[in-house]
């Protein structure tokens, strides 16, 4: 798999490509870049496991670090790229939460939680102007903003 980043101040033959595994040893999905295009965000799970795990690549020299564990959704990161969010659901209970952690995995917590009959739906979204999450919800799709204060 290869991707690439153009930084929006950079003249488009700037651009970079960096490949981040062979093929057929991992399943990726998810991918977001943070603001800067410093970061590369990503799920991942080994070909033979469900189990995904969010990570965190330095581009463009492609060092990884995992961050966290049982990531179901895209991430989203705030537009000063201190923060990230995503959804993790609780097969056992059925249970769905909205995640938030520092952009280094620091700190995560839980926002909040969606019992059945409602669930979270889709990955959240950062608004442009921060501290505000925006978040879709069943069973009757609703939209909602939610503060993401820092704790």
């Amino acid at each position: 798999m290869v991707l690439s980043c153009v930084k929006p101040a950079l003249n488009a033959s700037a651009e970079t490509a960096t490949e981040i595994s062979p093929p057929g040893q991992y399943r990726y999905g998810a991918l977001e870049f943070s603001p800067d295009c410093q970061y590369l965000y990503f799920r991942r799970a080994e070909e033979t496991s469900p189990t995904t795990a969010l990570y965190r690549m330095l581009l463009p020299d492609g060092s990884f670090t995992k961050l966290s564990v049982e990531a179901h959704s895209a991430v989203t990161i705030s537009p000063d790229g201190k923060r990230m969010a995503f959804i993790r659901y609780y097969p056992e209970t059925r249970e769905s939460a909205l995640i938030i952690a520092q952009t280094d995995g620091a700190g995560e917590r839980t926002l909040s939680v969606r019992r059945p009959p409602e669930s979270f739906f889709r990955a959240p979204a950062w608004s442009p102007d921060d501290p505000q999450l925006l978040r879709l919800h069943l069973p009757r799709p609703k939209l909602q903003l939610m503060p993401a204060k820092n704790e």
